[in-house]
């Protein structure tokens, strides 16, 4: 049974331009089961958005900003390799360490074990990249 993404919120909420803290890249409301792979240690946390650039997670452990971190999403059979670029209250920002055209294949990978459209998904980034 492959998901809807029809029912799945759509956020103008990817990365930041520092300049004037608008985001730049479509960004899609889920609430997954994740794993986060920090220097070893491997901690369950809860994807709450995702974009081809990066994710947000609540996680109710401190780590600094910037430090390494692997992402396992068991839903598309994915990892992927990320930095801690903020966190607040219990929830961190991820920004992927692979560049978009990668993300992107490995989300067309695993999406299409469970039946995701990758392309409607992620459907404005042909016209930001």
């Amino acid at each position: 049974m492959g998901i809807n993404m029809n029912s799945v919120n759509t956020e103008s909420f990817g990365e930041i331009n520092q300049d004037d803290n608008n985001r730049v890249l479509p960004r899609k409301s889920v609430l997954w089961r994740a794993f986060i792979n920090v220097k070893g240690h491997r901690f369950t946390c809860q994807i709450r958005n995702l974009s081809i650039g990066g994710l947000k997670i609540k996680l109710d452990l401190p780590f600094k900003d910037d430090v390494e971190a692997i992402v396992e999403i068991p839903k598309l059979n994915i990892s992927l390799k990320a930095k801690i670029a903020w966190q607040s209250d219990g929830f961190f920002g991820l920004k992927f360490v692979d560049d978009h055209a990668v993300v992107r294949e490995q989300f067309s990978d695993g999406a299409a074990i469970v039946g995701v459209d990758v392309a409607s998904f992620f459907g404005a980034l042909e016209s930001i990249s």
